[in-house]
């Protein structure tokens, strides 16, 4: 909370003489501002002045945000669904050549469809078509797998672990845990 007396530091409430002296000399620069205060006997720095200056607003000029006027928001145009975009002379783009071609052939290889492409004269490669089809598999919400043990695989068992300290034990007093004892 706010002290409203400063009367450990002589009743001078700093925040306050830099306010007084803003209203007085608004374009008044911080070093200036200071340099006055100081004259006056309240020792101020410029960045003190400064950090005053700049968490004061004009009246009239506090908005809520997010409180915008009607008339500043742009009118909301539904944007048309891409169907396949061509470019100036009519034909497809690589991206919606591999898009089309993964739509005909959903199980095919990057490899396949790079070479089906190629034979039609679209110069793409497998890596790109591997990205692409990637690119769709995350945009369409494909659920992620679940990271953690692949399945099949049975659990590490604790006995091989628990023999280990014994082996040890065993090495450091010279015996032996083979059968030839």
């Amino acid at each position: 909370m706010a002290k409203k007396k400063a009367a450990g530091r002589g009743g001078v409430n700093k925040t306050q003489a830099i306010k007084d002296a803003l209203a007085k000399d608004p374009s008044g620069s911080p070093s200036k501002i200071a340099a006055d205060l100081t004259a006056q006997g309240i020792e101020v720095s410029a960045n003190y002045v400064s950090n005053v200056k700049s968490t004061m607003k004009p009246e009239g000029s506090k908005t809520v945000r997010g409180a915008k006027p009607a008339a500043e928001k742009p009118a909301a145009a539904e944007k048309p669904a891409a169907e396949k975009p061509a470019a100036a002379g009519g034909s497809v783009n690589k991206t919606q050549a591999i898009k089309d071609a993964l739509a005909k052939y959903p199980n095919a290889s990057p490899k396949q469809i790079s070479e089906r492409l190629q034979s039609q004269g679209v110069d793409a490669s497998a890596a790109y078509v591997s990205t692409i089809k990637s690119n769709l598999k995350k945009d369409s919400g494909a659920p992620k797998g679940r990271p953690g043990r692949r399945p099949g695989r049975p659990a590490a068992s604790a006995a091989p672990a628990a023999a280990a300290p014994a082996a040890r034990s065993a090495s450091r007093n010279g015996d032996s845990l083979s059968a030839d004892n």
